[in-house]
């Protein structure tokens, strides 16, 4: 086998593990350059197989040997019909492999790439050449963002965010988020989308960061500063899909009326009375969960006639006539 001495480290090569069939073998000692070991095959094969590897660090070659000795002899078997890989009838009885390990020499960059191949003889028999492989490296970690969000959001809002690795591509994506500068925590791990739908709370104020992963690992490294921050406030558009759901009962009334909007939004509402001519009888603040479990409203002590009530969420209201008799 050749290796290009050019971009692979020399002095940090080592023989690894080799094999045929279902058996595996690996030589004693760390970054060997050179070995050699006997295979005992019996009583399964009445025969030694003599496996040896050695580098050579000028021409940058990678040589094995593997020999099918006789134990008698510990001479070469002249049998044919025996040997240490049998055909490959039954896969993978016929196939075997070898492996090492090298270093690569510094100040190889990112695409850069690796080639390699190698030649294999069976006894006297013409060379077989192997297809050359070639290794790509990326050396260089991605890099992600969240997209900017509004100031002011919605309580369900959409987050996104991209990016880019120079070498084998990205992989997936985590994606944190620290809510009120307290608490951090993964939002998302590990995904290969590029938006999701927050789920926030009213009030609450969200700074989101991504971490990139690409397809040979590497990581992005934490950013110092978040990518995107907004603080949610109303959710507008969901009170606008409910706001027709407004329960008023009874109505006419004379002593108490029960306001209710069941699937109100987080946040908090004013709930105001208005006479007919304008004249205001009634505000106050709650909160969602007074109008979902609903409000009563006491009107015994106020002038029969027709009244406006009103319901305000953020920059929307909702009204409804009321009748006091």
């Amino acid at each position: 086998m050749f290796i290009l001495i050019k971009v692979f480290d020399i002095s940090d090569f080592g023989f690894n593990s080799f094999g045929w069939g279902d058996t595996l073998f690996t030589p004693v000692g760390n970054k060997l350059k050179e070995f050699s070991m006997d295979i005992d095959m019996r009583p399964n094969m009445n025969l030694i197989t003599r496996v040896s590897g050695k580098l050579d660090t000028l021409l940058g070659v990678v040589n094995w040997e593997f020999l099918s000795l006789n134990p008698e002899t510990m001479d070469i078997e002249e049998d044919p019909f025996i040997g240490f890989l049998p055909p490959n009838i039954s896969s993978p009885e016929g196939e075997g492999f070898v492996s090492f390990s090298i270093g690569l020499k510094e100040g190889l960059i990112t695409n850069s790439e690796i080639l390699n191949k190698a030649t294999i003889v069976f006894d006297a028999n013409e060379p077989i050449i192997t297809n050359e492989f070639l290794n790509t490296l990326d050396l260089d970690a991605p890099e992600s963002q969240v997209y900017p969000l509004d100031e002011n959001i919605k309580s369900n809002f959409n987050v996104a965010w991209t990016g880019s690795d120079n070498g084998s591509g990205i992989k997936n994506y985590s994606i944190y988020v620290l809510e009120n500068d307290t608490a951090l925590y993964p939002w998302i791990i590990n995904t290969s989308n590029i938006s999701e739908e927050f789920h926030g709370v009213l009030g609450t104020n969200y700074k989101f960061y991504s971490i990139a992963t690409d397809n040979v690992n590497h990581e992005e490294a934490e950013p110092r500063q978040y990518d995107a921050a907004t603080t949610v406030t109303v959710d507008i558009e969901g009170f606008e899909l409910v706001k027709e759901e407004l329960a008023v009962f009874p109505n006419p009334v004379s002593d108490y009326l029960k306001i209710t909007l069941t699937n109100a939004p987080c946040g908090m509402y004013v709930v105001e009375l208005v006479e007919i001519n304008g004249s205001l009888f009634h505000s106050q603040i709650y909160d969602d969960f007074d109008l979902q479990e609903g409000i009563n409203l006491n009107v015994k002590n106020y002038e029969p006639g027709q009244y406006i009530l009103r319901i305000v969420y953020g920059n929307k209201n909702v009204t409804k006539k009321v009748l006091v008799q």
